[in-house]
Order: structure tokens, then sequence, then C-alpha cells
């Protein structure tokens, strides 16, 4: 199935800021030596990899002076690594923050057509 798709994006909620575990299993399930990785494993190499996350938390608390002391780009370092190490190429990711609080009509219209930019950009 993946040899077939160029482009995969893996679609989350951040949690405690990392992927859900059911993730993680897959990532260990497909991510092995001698298929993914390895002499003989190339199977995502050159495919490219975006990620789209839901945060319960607000954006500006995302950062070096915010409550979490991390940006969203420092929390996802251990994705882009483990694409460098499979030769998989690193999209740009998408966030969705605030998902823990009640969202208006018009900012789920936003992150709809956002998310539509984010994928088709993503081609």
């Amino acid at each position: 199935m993946l040899e077939a798709h160029k482009h995969i994006i893996l679609q989350f909620p951040l949690y405690w800021y990392s992927y859900p575990p059911l993730l993680k299993k897959w990532l260990d399930d497909v991510f092995v030596h001698g298929w993914a990785y390895g002499s003989k494993g190339n199977k995502l190499n050159g495919k490219k990899f975006g990620i789209a996350m839901s945060i319960g938390d607000k954006k500006e608390n995302y950062s070096p002076a915010g409550s979490i002391s991390f940006t969203v780009d420092e929390l996802i370092t251990p994705f882009k690594a483990s694409m460098i190490h499979i030769g998989a190429i690193t999209l740009p990711y998408f966030t969705v923050f605030g998902s823990s609080f009640q969202a208006s009509d018009e900012e789920i219209d936003q992150s709809v057509k956002d998310y539509l930019d984010y994928i088709f950009q993503s081609r």
C-alpha cells in the first residue's frame, strides 16, 4: 500500500507532547530494519511525510516564553530524526491549537480551509 503513495500525512492529537501510543506502535511495526531502513530497507526512501496535529492548548503557550517552554517544531524533533533515518522527506507540519476549548463555527470553518490548503500544497 505505501509503495503506491508518495505523500503520507499522519494525523493525530498531540498526546503528552508526543504522538499517541497507537501511532508509536504503527511506527514500530512499519519502520523496521530491512524494510524501512538498513542495507536493504528503502521502501520509504524519498517518500514525503507530513504530520497534522490537534493540540489542546493555546498557540502562545508553545514558545520558549510560554507555559510549555518548547515550540511545536522542537517537540516534533524525534519525528524529523526518524524521517532522516529512513531517507524520507519531512513536509511542514499542520496544527490546530486550542482543541480542548470550544471552537466557534468560524474557527472550525477556517481550520477546514487551512487543512485542505495544507494537504494540497503538500502534493
